[in-house]
């Protein structure tokens, strides 16, 4: 059974129209025909938010899992499963004892579009990270972005350089993290003054000079914790 026999079958099975299984996976619908019609793998994200309205999992309805057949379907959301990759290239990241498989967005840690790292379709893939580095931290916070510039070279940051994240992490004392200031996206090193009620970013390279903004500017938002970084070449 192939992909979209296997989603009609669910589909059937509880009594859906196409029309309504788009809507609760948040896909138009012209987006989910043309899927069909050219039989074609989701996205990675449609394929999750497919697998959850339909409440099957992801590997079922890739067929992957051993079950065959509806009645041993298994349930959404078991496992330790990614699904990444584009359109009609899906492919499977799963975690194992020693990694965990981290979202690498499209934005650039230096100019940007100063966005949050929330929107499921800026995920242009996932990289491995030690499982250690990631300690605490719930998987779904975790996130990755390329460095560009040299403004953190001090702390051996280098241009193309990947960050690991923990989204919407601020500890209470000073560190690294990914600030979005303005319409720029950076990373940067972060101290606060809770007496001045101020914050003062600050680059890792002393021909850029830090500045210091009042805590409550609008301008100025905490992305995440930085938890570590993967050089992009050998050093």
């Amino acid at each position: 059974m192939d992909f979209w026999k296997r989603v009609d079958a669910v589909v059937k099975e509880k009594g859906l129209s196409l029309s309504k299984l788009w809507k609760a996976a948040r896909i138009s619908p012209s987006t989910g025909n043309g899927w069909r019609v050219m039989d074609r793998y989701p996205d990675a994200q449609s394929l999750a938010r497919l697998s959850k309205a339909l409440d099957v999992s992801m590997e079922w309805l890739m067929g992957t899992d051993e079950a065959d057949g509806l009645d041993g379907r298994p349930e959404a959301g078991e496992g330790g499963v990614f699904l990444s990759g584009r359109p009609g290239h899906v492919r499977q990241v799963v975690d194992d004892d020693d990694t965990v498989s981290v979202p690498v967005y499209a934005q650039k840690l230096s100019a940007g579009r100063g966005q949050m790292f929330n929107d499921e379709e800026d995920i242009t893939g996932y990289i491995r990270v030690p499982r250690r580095m990631t300690s605490g931290v719930e998987r779904q916070r975790l996130g990755a972005a390329e460095v560009k510039g040299d403004s953190m070279t001090g702390v051996q940051i280098y241009s193309g350089d990947l960050v690991i994240f923990a989204l919407g992490a601020v500890d209470e004392g000073d560190g690294l993290y990914v600030v979005a200031l303005g319409d720029s996206v950076l990373v940067k090193r972060v101290s606060f003054n809770p007496v001045e009620a101020s914050v003062t970013i600050a680059s890792e390279n002393p021909k850029y000079a830090p500045i210091t903004v009042a805590s409550d500017d609008e301008n100025v938002r905490i992305c995440g914790k930085v938890l570590g970084w993967m050089h992009s070449n050998p050093m």
